[in-house]
């Protein structure tokens, strides 16, 4: 069962989680005290740069932290810090920060476009 981790709680406090860095909006859960998700985070103007520091103390205390829905700007963040431990999706899904999903080319059949001009100028006349 998820419980939501408050700022005044000594876990809270320990990781840095605190409103000095995050303000109160913040959806931080903790379950069994062994996994850290992130709903939601929202940094104030002292927090810019301590989000790292967070992922780092709250991974020293032992929680396996979890991003379930993570938008590609958090994830562009994450991949800066270059962190020498993985954050999850789910319990055995990775959260990937690569540019770009590995895409093996028997999935995808390419064929070239017929004529590609002529199809160009059809768009722009269905357009006007």
């Amino acid at each position: 069962m998820k419980l939501r981790l408050h700022q005044d709680h000594a876990v809270a406090k320990r990781i840095g989680f605190t409103p000095k860095y995050f303000k109160l909006s913040s959806k931080i859960y903790t379950e069994h005290r062994k996994k850290l998700f992130i709903e939601y985070i929202e940094v104030t103007n002292k927090g810019r740069r301590f989000f790292k520091s967070f992922l780092e103390a709250a991974h020293k205390e032992g929680f396996k932290i979890y991003i379930p829905q993570a938008p590609v700007y958090i994830k562009k963040i994450i991949r800066q810090y270059r962190l020498p431990f993985d954050l999850w999706v789910d319990e055995d899904e990775k959260l990937c920060l690569d540019n770009y999903a590995v895409i093996h080319l028997h999935w995808l059949e390419i064929k070239p476009d017929k004529n590609p001009e002529e199809k160009y100028y059809k768009e722009i006349e269905n357009h006007y």
